[in-house]
């Protein structure tokens, strides 16, 4: 009978401690999180990589992240507040002032994307060379020298345009 009192004792006492609710303490929240995908507004949407994100809350508080080569950022542990999220890039116009309001434990999605710089003098966001050989085709492919090339941008208010000669073997090369 005694044993019987003892298993029926611990068994009640086992309900007991699992059907307690514990409230969570608020002082363990671990905050907020910014989380996005920063991409460039030419035709090709191309992601961003190595922007530099600032989160400044309401009280002056920043905490910084940088994209991925997908132009993916995340950070985490944001306290709740209200924040601009500011971007930075050599080759880019700064991109400051896009509100996002942060809860405790919410994952917040912000699609950004960044300008090309329109400084004729910053050439950091030339992104590679253009290359083609010109030919003639009604000469059995022989390449045409000296052939002057116009090639006009299409986005933008200015469009860019670069201008040159075929070299030798056709060759037209720019890194502009």
């Amino acid at each position: 009978m005694v044993h019987f009192r003892l298993t029926f004792v611990l068994a009640v006492f086992a309900i007991l401690y699992t059907g307690i609710a514990v409230p969570e303490d608020q002082a363990t929240s671990k905050g907020g999180t910014i989380i996005g995908d920063i991409k460039d507004t030419t035709l090709l949407e191309k992601p961003l990589s190595r922007v530099r994100v600032v989160c400044v809350s309401a009280d002056g508080a920043e905490f910084e992240t940088q994209s991925d080569k997908d132009g993916h950022f995340e950070r985490a542990g944001l306290p709740a507040s209200q924040y601009t999220v500011n971007l930075y890039k050599p080759g880019y116009e700064d991109r400051v002032g896009k509100p996002v309001s942060v809860i405790d434990d919410g994952r917040h999605y912000v699609p950004l994307t960044m300008n090309i710089s329109k400084n004729p003098n910053d050439n950091s966001n030339g992104g590679g060379v253009l290359r083609f050989w010109a030919y003639n085709r009604t000469k059995s492919g022989g390449p045409m020298e000296g052939l002057e090339i116009i090639i006009t941008g299409t986005v933008g208010v200015d469009p860019p345009v670069v201008t040159g000669i075929s070299g030798t073997h056709g060759l037209f090369q720019s890194d502009k």
